[in-house]
């Protein structure tokens, strides 16, 4: 847990080199978001883009063409961070249920680690229930054979 937050709140280093886009550094971006590590901590090392310049490349990705597949990439890694962190929640109940890990701390990042699955994944982790409400057959006849049975009429 406290790791994760000075993590979070390290500073960043004073002036990266830019780093030009390559497919190579794409696919390793979105190997380790799939594997759960933050863009931010990702961009934090010296062979790696800063974190603006991975947001313009997805964000520029219709000007330039060697960015074409890189947003549909990096939306992908995203959703399946979602199973990194879901990941995470199992781990973090192991660790309250040995004794490794303070429940109240563990209760904190499990609903941290929940909110983020359900918003990077949400088909999957989501809160919201589907409700199918498509009905099938005839809605008037069903009524109709409903009174004949003898249930009294509304008026």
């Amino acid at each position: 847990m406290q790791r994760l937050a000075a993590e979070r709140y390290a500073p960043a280093p004073a002036h990266k080199q830019p780093v030009e886009f390559s497919h190579a550094i794409a696919n390793a971006i979105c190997e380790r978001l799939i594997e759960g590590e933050s863009l931010r901590s990702i961009c934090r090392d010296d062979t790696m883009p800063s974190k603006a310049a991975v947001l313009k490349w997805a964000a520029n990705h219709d000007e330039r063409p060697e960015l074409v597949g890189f947003v549909d990439q990096y939306a992908r890694a995203m959703m399946l961070s979602g199973d990194a962190d879901h990941d995470d929640i199992a781990d973090m109940g192991r660790q309250i249920a040995r004794g490794e890990l303070d429940p109240a701390a563990g209760r904190v990042a499990i609903d941290a680690f929940k909110w983020t699955s359900g918003r990077k994944n949400p088909k999957k982790y989501g809160d919201r229930v589907g409700v199918d409400h498509n009905v099938t057959g005839d809605l008037h006849a069903w009524l109709v054979a409903a009174q004949a049975k003898g249930e009294p009429e509304k008026s």
